[in-house]
């Protein structure tokens, strides 16, 4: 079986998808818009949701902005999510422990929040397969940006001449 596109990397090699990377790629889909949709949507309208959760405006708006920039740094982080991730898991975590004795059903989203960033970080760290463009193309791992069968990089010479500025 071999990948799309999504999955090529600069030496035209396609690696098969796994579900361990469908399953990656899921979470952190998942959390960009969770974050983005609920930082929008908060930001929008902070009366309404201040009444639902029992929080002032101020508050809300708030937690709008954190999640709306954990949505966007997570976005952006490409393939090094793992900063964002821990941050927000952190930044969750501590706002749903605030919330735990006084409003146990609303700590309940925060944490499951928190719990998903850091399924996502520890589900992520082997066998993720990187994206076109990361740093990981340019390392010397065989079969990274390396032709597969032999484990050569695809633009090192390997005929016996000798460059011009080389003795």
């Amino acid at each position: 079986m071999i990948a799309g596109e999504d999955t090529k990397f600069v030496s035209n090699e396609r690696y098969p998808r796994t579900t361990r990377s469908d399953v990656h790629r899921a979470l952190c889909w998942l959390l960009i818009a969770g974050n983005v949709a609920f930082g929008l949507l908060a930001l929008a309208v902070p009366k309404r949701i201040g009444a639902l959760i029992d929080e002032p405006e101020d508050a809300v708006r708030h937690i709008a902005q954190k999640d709306l920039a954990a949505g966007l740094a997570l976005a952006a982080a490409g393939n090094k999510p793992i900063v964002p991730l821990a941050l927000n898991a952190l930044a969750d975590a501590k706002e749903g422990a605030g919330w735990l004795k006084t409003k146990p059903l609303v700590a309940a989203v925060p944490l499951l929040w928190a719990a998903l960033a850091v399924a996502r970080s520890l589900h992520g760290t082997k066998g993720t397969t990187p994206r076109p463009g990361s740093l990981a193309l340019a390392s010397g791992t065989p079969g990274v940006g390396h032709d597969a069968p032999s484990g050569r990089h695809p633009r090192r010479r390997v005929s016996g001449r000798r460059g011009p500025n080389r003795p």
